[in-house]
């Protein structure tokens, strides 16, 4: 392989290599993001329980407003969180799309390179062939005595 090949297979290998960190980068923030809502949801689910059994006495109509104004701003955080998870799974699907891109330009490349490789040998085979050839001619006609002229 000559040396723009090697700089070009290194340089597509150096590019899929950062593909592959961003989307474990990607994935990371989405995994992150997901306990996030899964703690949201539940602490939620952890408050409604309380203010259920507080509600099984009388309440206060401030304290029912404060506790459904807790309880938006619940639900508006959840929104928020699933949001910014939604954006984040994109990424990861752009990620994906990037390093399959990456790993598909370096097959390429490598298939580019083994075929030149192969069609190399074939030239080399093919010269030895002949020279072989042209040498078994010579022998033979040396020993049939042709003339020189002839063994060419």
């Amino acid at each position: 392989m000559n040396t723009a090949m090697q700089s070009l297979t290194q340089l597509l290998s150096q590019k899929r290599d950062q593909s592959h960190l961003h989307l474990a980068q990607a994935q990371r923030v989405v995994s992150d993001a997901q306990q996030q809502l899964n703690d949201l949801q539940s602490y939620v689910d952890q408050t409604t329980q309380q203010w259920q059994r507080r509600t099984a006495a009388p309440m206060s109509a401030q304290a029912f407003i404060g506790q459904q104004e807790f309880s938006n701003g619940l639900q508006r955080a959840i929104a928020l969180q699933t949001q910014w998870l939604e954006q984040h799974q994109q990424r990861v699907v752009h990620c994906l799309d990037a390093v399959h891109a990456s790993e598909q330009r370096l097959g390429t490349l490598n298939k580019l390179g083994q075929a030149r490789v192969k069609a190399t040998r074939a030239r080399q085979q093919r010269r030895e062939q002949k020279q072989s050839d042209d040498f078994a001619l010579m022998a033979r006609a040396r020993s049939q005595g042709l003339p020189s002229a002839l063994r060419s």
